[in-house]
């Protein structure tokens, strides 16, 4: 047999080791390189493609669903501080056409007047003069009360 023919014939078998020596040589080398590494982060980005692009499309739509979540919840946030607005409005209403009311109603109503006023703060851009004067009529006719005793 010629050494054409025993080439040929294993070289591919005395390669392989001979490369697996070679790129652990190099691994193992004080030079940076990780071939290892890099062939089998290779190896798995093109087997787990369909599996990131999947991640990726997931990852888009979380976030789209995140900016709407943040928009319904900026929207009822919004909309809880306009009703607390109008009830705070009707109850000074209430109390400027003489009804009268519980300590517990008025306590119920100065807790919303106080979560309206929170939200304001936080809101500057939230419309309140509307409601300033109602609420300081309600504090003074609960102060007012608290003196007499005159709760209903």
């Amino acid at each position: 047999m010629s050494l054409k023919a025993i080439l040929e014939t294993w070289g591919p078998v005395m390669v392989t080791p001979a490369v697996i020596i070679l790129l652990s040589l190099v691994e193992i080398a004080p030079i940076k390189i990780n071939p290892w590494s890099a062939i089998i982060g290779f190896l798995s980005k093109n087997l787990n493609a369909d599996v990131t692009q999947r991640l990726d499309a997931m990852q888009q739509r979380l976030e789209e669903m995140q900016k709407k979540l943040d928009e319904h919840v900026v929207t009822d946030d919004d909309r809880e501080a306009r009703s607390w607005r109008t009830q705070i409005l009707r109850f000074n209403d209430e109390l400027i056409h003489g009804a009268r009311h519980t300590k517990e109603h008025f306590d119920e109503m100065l807790d919303i007047v106080h979560d309206y006023e929170g939200y304001c703060q936080k809101h500057k851009n939230f419309p309140n003069g509307k409601c300033v004067h109602a609420i300081d009529n309600i504090n003074r006719v609960y102060d007012k009360l608290l003196e007499s005793h005159d709760f209903l």
